[in-house]
């Protein structure tokens, strides 16, 4: 051995837990890019599924059974999400305003999907929603309101049961509000 040569120094490798961070921020990023170029999914005018989901008490339990179409006649902003989906935890407190602005004039229900229920009651509690919560543990709700199944998914219905505008992807309270008084508000007889 060439007593003058540069001893070679090892290759640094990125740890385990790195890549997986690494991959989890290229997979949200690409969600909520894709999410932008698809803002409209589903037909507009078409009547909303009609799904029924169990309400998530503040205990835990799975209470009454919810059905979208009990709320026929108010315009309704059903917003899917979830606590490991950190886009869909950064719009939920402006969803929580929007809702306190509007007070009856539009019904908010969130849809936790694929969650252990003490994680969605957990998020619920950290980002002080106040509207109802239905428990969608399969997660099967998601893919009649959007091919893509793209969290978080807002579905704007219509006073009369019809699907006015999906959006795949997040949400600032800007764009929610924009979006309620041009796809739900507009033409309304409510003040």
């Amino acid at each position: 051995m060439d007593e003058h040569a540069e001893p070679s120094t090892p290759a640094r490798r990125i740890p385990t837990v790195g890549i997986f961070v690494i991959a989890f921020l290229l997979l949200m990023t690409g969600v909520f890019v894709v999410g932008q170029f698809f803002t409209e999914d589903g037909p507009a005018g078409a009547a909303a599924p009609d799904i029924e989901l169990p309400i998530l008490a503040a205990d835990g339990e799975l209470t009454a059974t919810w059905a979208l179409s009990d709320l026929r006649g108010t315009p309704v902003v059903v917003n899917f999400f979830a606590a490991w989906c950190p886009p869909c935890i950064t719009e939920l407190p402006a969803f929580e305003e929007v809702h306190q602005q509007l007070g009856d004039r539009v019904a908010f229900v969130g849809i936790d999907v694929n969650d252990r229920a003490e994680d969605a009651l957990r998020l619920i509690d950290e980002t002080g929603i106040t509207y109802p919560v239905v428990y969608d543990r399969a997660g099967t709700a998601l893919g009649q309101f959007n091919d893509f199944e793209i969290m978080p998914t807002t579905a704007f219905v219509a006073a009369d049961g019809t699907l006015a505008h999906v959006n795949p992807g997040i949400m600032s309270g800007e764009d929610l509000r924009a979006t309620i008084e041009e796809e739900l508000l507009t033409g309304s007889t409510e003040p």
